[in-house]
């Protein structure tokens, strides 16, 4: 897990295949309460466990699926910082010269739970989407215990007043990660030009629930 880097300067439009979407990260109760009407074998098959659910385009998807099927998916993560000071955890996950990125406001306390959870070794998954059309990869139990702590050394709750700028950064940011050499290929197996990226990202929740509570109470303007 290296220290934080840079975040990548916006680049010329990518001639790749790009799709961006938008990603929810749900605790162990919301997959139990999303799944309560299934069958006791499926609850039990997922588990008490996170979910970090995304898409991928449908360039890719076929990629992923078939490496899944083959070899342990080829999965890196990168921190970087903003000028405003925003810290940002991005999950890439790789298939054959395809990249999918999780991009995850490290500064949101929903984040930070997540990461402490899996820091104690909680189980969890990664859920890959086709294109919004609901079938969905699911990747179980990578592991992520010691860059989960890694991550939570990097973690620091910014001043309420920041909060505001980095939630109105994010559309920048989110659009650093939609090229291809903000986060170069990795994997032996994808030497060469990135053809396919998706990126879906995290939303601040938990940031935005009590900036909006400050703005209906009269004590905060944007």
């Amino acid at each position: 897990m290296p220290s934080l880097n840079t975040l990548p300067l916006a680049e010329p439009a990518s001639a790749i295949p790009t799709a961006v979407y938008l990603g929810r990260l749900m605790s162990p109760r919301d997959v139990s309460h999303a799944i309560g009407d299934r069958s006791l074998d499926e609850r039990k098959r997922i588990g008490n466990r996170w979910f970090l659910c995304g898409d991928v385009g449908e360039s890719s998807f076929a990629h992923f699926k078939a490496s899944s099927a083959t070899a342990p998916m080829v999965a890196h993560v990168d921190s970087f910082a903003s000028s405003a000071g925003g810290h940002y955890v991005v999950v890439t996950h790789e298939a054959h010269r395809h990249q999918h990125r999780f991009v995850l406001p490290l500064y949101d306390a929903s984040i930070g739970t997540f990461f402490g959870a899996l820091a104690e070794g909680a189980d969890y998954a990664f859920s890959l989407g086709r294109d919004l059309q609901g079938d969905a990869l699911v990747l179980l139990n990578l592991a992520m215990v010691d860059v989960a702590r890694s991550v939570l050394q990097l973690r620091t709750a910014p001043e309420a007043s920041l909060v505001p700028t980095l939630i109105r950064e994010l559309p920048d940011v989110v659009n650093a990660f939609t090229h291809p050499k903000a986060i170069p290929l990795v994997g032996a197996s994808t030497r060469g030009e990135m053809e396919g990226l998706s990126v879906s990202v995290v939303l601040p929740n938990s940031s935005i629930d009590r900036l909006s509570a400050k703005m209906f109470d009269g004590k905060l303007r944007l």
